[in-house]
């Protein structure tokens, strides 16, 4: 009947947040809500759920839920998460190189931490077999498609073709329109 979910569209202008967060450069709100609440490992949309005030436990729902449509233009490789966010292919690395994911001493880091440009500096709590040497294998070759740069890392917001988010295209998306 085109009544809008109240519900719904409140999370989508939540997500909003994480954009202007992105956008904003050094202004002195993002300064105090990444010191408030250590925001910045590896970027926004991986802030803790259930801590702090009322409007920040709703913003961190939607953050999670926004960082699903969110691909990442690599840069430096500081605020991108190595296997939790999708940087390169379509899929996170945790999703494609999961026998890999659960093995390894380096799960919550970012791509920066991990990879030089060179060397995949990753370690693991056991050694693994001709199917996991395999994978090792295609894990190194995807992310040697990927160079750093001297630049800050982009978000890239999939449900639009100009790559900017919109609360329209997430509202749609969780709101199942």
């Amino acid at each position: 009947m085109g009544v809008p979910n109240i519900r719904e569209f409140n999370r989508a202008l939540l997500a909003n947040w994480a954009k202007r967060y992105f956008d904003s450069k050094d202004s002195e709100w993002k300064k105090n809500i990444s010191y408030k609440y250590d925001i910045d490992k590896p970027n926004i949309l991986w802030s803790k759920n259930g801590v702090g005030s009322t409007f920040w436990k709703s913003a961190t729902w939607a953050f999670a839920a926004a960082k699903t449509f969110y691909k990442w233009k690599l840069g430096n490789g500081e605020n991108v998460s190595f296997w939790h966010d999708i940087w390169v292919g379509d899929y996170s690395l945790k999703t494609r190189f999961w026998d890999l994911f659960c093995i390894c001493n380096q799960s919550e880091c970012s791509v920066a931490q991990v990879w030089d440009g060179v060397t995949l500096k990753l370690t693991f709590r056991r050694c693994f077999g001709e199917t996991g040497l395999s994978s090792w294998n295609h894990l190194v070759d995807l992310v040697k498609t990927s160079q750093l740069r001297d630049e800050p890392d982009s978000p890239i917001w999939n449900l639009e073709s100009n790559w900017v988010f919109s609360i329209k295209s997430f509202y749609k998306q969780i709101n199942f329109g």
